[in-house]
């Protein structure tokens, strides 16, 4: 779980994308040969239809090619909804400002010991003390796996978010956001003193890059499958329990509420293409279950050829 919600931070990226506009029985070839990567479903509520889909937010280079279920989404929408826009620069400023100030008022609270650990995990990734001290804490050793993604051949570039706003764009789609970046940034600064204690001892453990890294591998597998008891399992990572319980409490159900009644507000009005982390979809805190209560028919879209009416 550690590893997607940090990630998150990647959506921060500016990101240019080949145009994914197609033409002819070739380009119609092409698409329906693209696997459909991660979990897609159909709302339905009050005679209209929407799309959820749970991305992931940094990939590999097949990820960022839509396929024929998921290009019919963003076809059939009105509006991309998605938990952050990183090319809305007015919200950078006010979250790096933000940042800021919480670095220095969060680093002379730590104890000698924690401090020194921290600058040296900054330093093994090629961060210098300025350039650590710079970051809050939290945001800072949660931050640190972002390279185990980077060598494991992960990039934002390839993000399915950033994908589908590019695509939004080309169409002239609006697009709404449901967190703001300073919202997102002061949350994940805001990790408590103890599981940061936690997360630096993981980190000190010899072998913690390529544990990181099997974990991430893992988490890919299991959202380009679209299993969603496996991307749950994901949810308690071993050696992590503390960091596990309050990311699950602080960056899952909490935010889940926030984002179901935000979502149901928009869908009063027009059709619908919901792009979140796939973690926020799972468990009985999730967007499905949230929104199931909330009176949505909820349905797997078909995504394959097989799957579509015949003309």
């Amino acid at each position: 779980m550690r590893r997607l919600l940090l990630l998150g931070l990647a959506l921060l990226c500016a990101l240019l994308l080949p145009s994914l506009a197609v033409a002819g029985n070739n380009a119609r070839a092409i698409i329906d040969a693209r696997p459909g990567y991660g979990p897609l479903f159909l709302l339905q509520k009050h005679g209209r239809s929407h799309y959820l889909y749970g991305t992931i937010h940094v990939g590999k280079p097949g990820y960022a090619q839509p396929d024929w279920g998921l290009l019919t989404a963003i076809a059939r929408s009105q509006a991309l909804v998605v938990e952050l826009d990183p090319a809305d620069t007015s919200q950078q400023q006010s979250m790096l400002a933000a940042l800021k100030q919480l670095a220095a008022a969060q680093w002379p609270m730590l104890p000698a010991t924690q401090r020194d650990a921290l600058l040296a995990l900054a330093a093994r990734q090629g961060m210098d003390a300025a350039q650590a001290s710079a970051m809050p804490p939290g945001m800072l050793v949660l931050g640190l796996g972002l390279s185990d993604a980077v060598q494991a051949g992960f990039s934002a570039a390839y993000g399915s978010d950033m994908m589908l706003l590019a695509s939004a764009r080309r169409r002239d789609m609006a697009v709404y956001q449901l967190e703001t970046a300073e919202q997102q940034g002061r949350l994940l600064a805001s990790l408590p003193q103890a599981l940061l204690a936690e997360n630096i001892r993981y980190q000190q453990q010899p072998a913690s890059d390529k544990l990181q890294r099997k974990q991430l591998l893992a988490l890919s597998r299991a959202w380009e499958r679209g299993d969603l008891a496996a991307l749950e399992a994901q949810l308690q990572q071993p050696g992590l329990e503390q960091t596990s319980a309050w990311l699950e409490e602080h960056m899952m159900r909490r935010r889940n509420l926030q984002m179901r009644d935000k979502i149901d507000k928009l869908a009063e009005r027009q059709t619908l293409l919901i792009a979140v982390g796939a973690l926020h979809l799972v468990g009985r805190h999730g967007l499905l279950a949230l929104l199931r209560e909330q009176g949505y028919q909820i349905s797997a879209a078909p995504r394959a050829l097989a799957a579509r009416p015949q003309p």
